[in-house]
Protein backbone atom coordinates (compact mmCIF):
# COMPACT_ATOMS: atom_id res chain seq x y z
CA UNK A 1 0.00 0.00 0.00
CA UNK A 2 2.83 2.39 0.88
CA UNK A 3 4.65 1.63 -2.38
CA UNK A 4 1.49 2.14 -4.46
CA UNK A 5 0.75 5.40 -2.65
CA UNK A 6 4.25 6.67 -3.43
CA UNK A 7 3.84 5.65 -7.08
CA UNK A 8 0.51 7.49 -7.28
CA UNK A 9 2.07 10.56 -5.68
CA UNK A 10 4.97 10.48 -8.15
CA UNK A 11 2.51 10.08 -11.02
CA UNK A 12 0.46 13.08 -9.92
CA UNK A 13 3.67 15.08 -9.60
CA UNK A 14 4.67 14.02 -13.10
CA UNK A 15 1.35 15.20 -14.52
CA UNK A 16 1.85 18.55 -12.84
CA UNK A 17 5.37 18.82 -14.25
CA UNK A 18 4.19 18.01 -17.78
CA UNK A 19 1.57 20.74 -17.49
CA UNK A 20 4.09 23.29 -16.22
CA UNK A 21 6.56 22.66 -19.03
CA UNK A 22 3.69 22.53 -21.51
CA UNK A 23 4.28 19.01 -22.83
CA UNK A 24 1.32 17.09 -24.27
CA UNK A 25 0.78 14.60 -21.43
CA UNK A 26 -1.29 12.20 -23.52
CA UNK A 27 1.69 11.68 -25.80
CA UNK A 28 4.26 11.77 -23.02
CA UNK A 29 2.48 9.00 -21.12
CA UNK A 30 1.52 6.98 -24.23
CA UNK A 31 -2.18 7.52 -23.55
CA UNK A 32 -3.03 8.75 -27.05
CA UNK A 33 -4.22 5.62 -28.87
CA UNK A 34 -2.88 4.85 -32.34
CA UNK A 35 -5.56 2.19 -32.85
CA UNK A 36 -8.94 1.35 -31.26
CA UNK A 37 -8.58 1.20 -27.47
CA UNK A 38 -11.00 -1.72 -27.18
CA UNK A 39 -8.81 -3.78 -29.53
CA UNK A 40 -5.68 -3.02 -27.50
CA UNK A 41 -7.46 -3.90 -24.25
CA UNK A 42 -8.71 -7.18 -25.72
CA UNK A 43 -5.22 -8.11 -26.92
CA UNK A 44 -3.71 -7.30 -23.54
CA UNK A 45 -6.39 -9.31 -21.75
CA UNK A 46 -5.82 -12.24 -24.11
CA UNK A 47 -2.07 -12.20 -23.49
CA UNK A 48 -2.66 -12.10 -19.73
CA UNK A 49 -5.04 -15.07 -19.81
CA UNK A 50 -2.86 -17.03 -22.25
CA UNK A 51 0.15 -16.70 -19.94
CA UNK A 52 -0.75 -16.57 -16.27
CA UNK A 53 -4.26 -17.95 -16.74
CA UNK A 54 -2.80 -21.18 -18.10
CA UNK A 55 -0.47 -21.41 -15.08
CA UNK A 56 -3.39 -21.11 -12.64
CA UNK A 57 -5.34 -23.83 -14.46
CA UNK A 58 -2.31 -26.16 -14.43
CA UNK A 59 -1.81 -25.60 -10.67
CA UNK A 60 -5.45 -26.52 -10.03
CA UNK A 61 -5.43 -29.55 -12.34
CA UNK A 62 -2.25 -30.89 -10.72
CA UNK A 63 -3.71 -30.24 -7.24
CA UNK A 64 -0.81 -27.98 -6.34
CA UNK A 65 -3.51 -25.56 -5.22
CA UNK A 66 -7.07 -26.38 -4.27
CA UNK A 67 -10.22 -24.35 -3.69
CA UNK A 68 -10.89 -23.13 -0.18
CA UNK A 69 -13.73 -25.00 1.46
CA UNK A 70 -16.91 -23.21 2.47
CA UNK A 71 -16.70 -20.35 -0.02
CA UNK A 72 -20.13 -18.84 -0.57
CA UNK A 73 -21.31 -16.88 -3.60
CA UNK A 74 -20.95 -13.64 -1.64
CA UNK A 75 -17.38 -14.62 -0.71
CA UNK A 76 -16.56 -15.22 -4.38
CA UNK A 77 -18.08 -11.88 -5.39
CA UNK A 78 -16.23 -10.07 -2.60
CA UNK A 79 -12.93 -11.73 -3.54
CA UNK A 80 -13.42 -10.79 -7.19
CA UNK A 81 -14.28 -7.14 -6.46
CA UNK A 82 -11.32 -6.70 -4.09
CA UNK A 83 -8.99 -8.37 -6.57
CA UNK A 84 -10.29 -6.26 -9.45
CA UNK A 85 -9.81 -2.99 -7.55
CA UNK A 86 -6.25 -3.94 -6.62
CA UNK A 87 -5.55 -5.05 -10.20
CA UNK A 88 -6.76 -1.81 -11.78
CA UNK A 89 -4.95 0.36 -9.24
CA UNK A 90 -1.60 -1.41 -9.63
CA UNK A 91 -1.84 -1.76 -13.41
CA UNK A 92 -2.76 1.84 -14.15
CA UNK A 93 -0.17 3.36 -11.81
CA UNK A 94 2.72 1.12 -12.88
CA UNK A 95 1.97 1.14 -16.61
CA UNK A 96 1.52 4.90 -16.85
CA UNK A 97 4.86 5.27 -15.10
CA UNK A 98 7.00 2.47 -16.58
CA UNK A 99 5.54 1.79 -20.02
CA UNK A 100 4.37 5.38 -20.41
CA UNK A 101 6.70 8.02 -18.98
CA UNK A 102 9.91 6.00 -18.55
CA UNK A 103 9.63 4.17 -21.87
CA UNK A 104 9.04 7.39 -23.80
CA UNK A 105 12.01 8.98 -22.03
CA UNK A 106 14.29 6.13 -23.13
CA UNK A 107 12.96 5.62 -26.67
CA UNK A 108 15.59 7.95 -28.19
CA UNK A 109 18.05 5.14 -27.35
CA UNK A 110 16.04 2.82 -29.58
CA UNK A 111 13.01 0.63 -28.88
CA UNK A 112 15.10 -2.41 -27.96
CA UNK A 113 17.18 -0.55 -25.36
CA UNK A 114 14.06 1.12 -23.97
CA UNK A 115 12.29 -2.23 -23.73
CA UNK A 116 15.16 -3.94 -21.89
CA UNK A 117 16.09 -1.05 -19.58
CA UNK A 118 12.50 -0.42 -18.49
CA UNK A 119 11.94 -4.15 -17.88
CA UNK A 120 15.13 -4.23 -15.81
CA UNK A 121 14.16 -1.20 -13.73
CA UNK A 122 10.65 -2.61 -13.32
CA UNK A 123 12.05 -5.84 -11.86
CA UNK A 124 14.54 -4.05 -9.59
CA UNK A 125 11.94 -1.70 -8.11
CA UNK A 126 9.93 -4.69 -6.84
CA UNK A 127 12.83 -5.67 -4.57
CA UNK A 128 13.48 -2.27 -3.01
CA UNK A 129 12.50 -2.51 0.64
CA UNK A 130 13.65 -0.52 3.71
CA UNK A 131 14.96 -3.61 5.51
CA UNK A 132 17.56 -1.80 7.62
CA UNK A 133 16.00 0.22 10.41
CA UNK A 134 17.95 2.69 12.53
CA UNK A 135 16.14 2.77 15.88
CA UNK A 136 17.59 6.07 17.14
CA UNK A 137 19.40 7.85 14.30
CA UNK A 138 22.01 10.17 15.77
CA UNK A 139 24.82 10.08 13.21
CA UNK A 140 24.94 11.78 9.83
CA UNK A 141 25.50 8.46 8.06
CA UNK A 142 22.52 6.67 9.62
CA UNK A 143 20.25 7.67 6.76
CA UNK A 144 22.69 6.35 4.18
CA UNK A 145 23.05 3.13 6.18
CA UNK A 146 19.29 2.62 6.13
CA UNK A 147 19.12 3.37 2.40
CA UNK A 148 21.90 0.88 1.64
CA UNK A 149 19.67 -1.89 2.93
CA UNK A 150 16.94 -1.10 0.41
CA UNK A 151 18.70 -3.22 -2.21
CA UNK A 152 19.71 -6.07 0.10
CA UNK A 153 17.16 -8.43 -1.42
CA UNK A 154 18.84 -8.12 -4.80
CA UNK A 155 21.80 -10.07 -3.43
CA UNK A 156 19.67 -12.98 -2.19
CA UNK A 157 19.91 -15.91 -4.61
CA UNK A 158 16.51 -17.11 -3.39
CA UNK A 159 14.94 -14.13 -5.18
CA UNK A 160 16.58 -14.87 -8.54
CA UNK A 161 13.60 -16.74 -9.99
CA UNK A 162 11.22 -13.95 -8.96
CA UNK A 163 13.54 -11.35 -10.48
CA UNK A 164 13.70 -13.24 -13.79
CA UNK A 165 9.91 -13.63 -13.81
CA UNK A 166 9.40 -9.89 -13.22
CA UNK A 167 11.97 -9.03 -15.90
CA UNK A 168 10.19 -11.28 -18.42
CA UNK A 169 6.85 -9.76 -17.41
CA UNK A 170 8.33 -6.32 -18.05
CA UNK A 171 9.45 -7.44 -21.51
CA UNK A 172 5.96 -8.69 -22.36
CA UNK A 173 4.33 -5.48 -21.12
CA UNK A 174 6.87 -3.38 -22.97
CA UNK A 175 6.32 -5.37 -26.15
CA UNK A 176 2.58 -4.76 -25.89
CA UNK A 177 3.13 -1.04 -25.37
CA UNK A 178 5.38 -0.76 -28.44
CA UNK A 179 3.18 -2.99 -30.56
CA UNK A 180 -0.05 -1.20 -29.73
CA UNK A 181 1.43 2.31 -29.76
CA UNK A 182 -0.15 3.07 -26.37
CA UNK A 183 -0.25 1.61 -22.87
CA UNK A 184 -3.85 0.36 -22.93
CA UNK A 185 -2.89 -3.17 -23.92
CA UNK A 186 -0.17 -3.27 -21.26
CA UNK A 187 -2.63 -2.02 -18.63
CA UNK A 188 -5.13 -4.75 -19.59
CA UNK A 189 -2.47 -7.49 -19.48
CA UNK A 190 -1.02 -6.27 -16.18
CA UNK A 191 -4.47 -5.95 -14.61
CA UNK A 192 -5.36 -9.47 -15.76
CA UNK A 193 -2.21 -10.86 -14.16
CA UNK A 194 -2.82 -9.11 -10.84
CA UNK A 195 -6.50 -10.08 -10.89
CA UNK A 196 -5.62 -13.76 -11.41
CA UNK A 197 -2.94 -13.69 -8.70
CA UNK A 198 -5.11 -11.95 -6.10
CA UNK A 199 -8.18 -14.05 -6.89
CA UNK A 200 -6.16 -17.25 -6.70
CA UNK A 201 -4.68 -16.21 -3.34
CA UNK A 202 -8.12 -15.40 -1.94
CA UNK A 203 -9.98 -18.48 -3.20
CA UNK A 204 -7.40 -21.29 -3.13
CA UNK A 205 -4.81 -22.73 -0.75
CA UNK A 206 -1.61 -24.69 -1.29
CA UNK A 207 -2.15 -28.44 -1.18
CA UNK A 208 0.60 -29.81 1.02
CA UNK A 209 -0.22 -33.39 0.00
CA UNK A 210 0.23 -32.78 -3.72
CA UNK A 211 2.73 -34.99 -5.54
CA UNK A 212 3.89 -32.04 -7.66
Amino acid sequence: LVADTLKLTALLGLLGLLKVINLPWLDALALRPSQPVARSIWRGFSVGVATLGVVVVVLLVLDVRELRTGLTLNAWIGAFIKSLIAALLVAVIEEVWFRGAVTNTLRPLGNTWALVLVALSYAIVHFIRPDRVVSVPDQWWDGYYAMSGMFARMGDAANLDAFIALFCAGLVLGWLRLREGSIYGAIACHATWVLLIKLTQRTTVTNGESDH
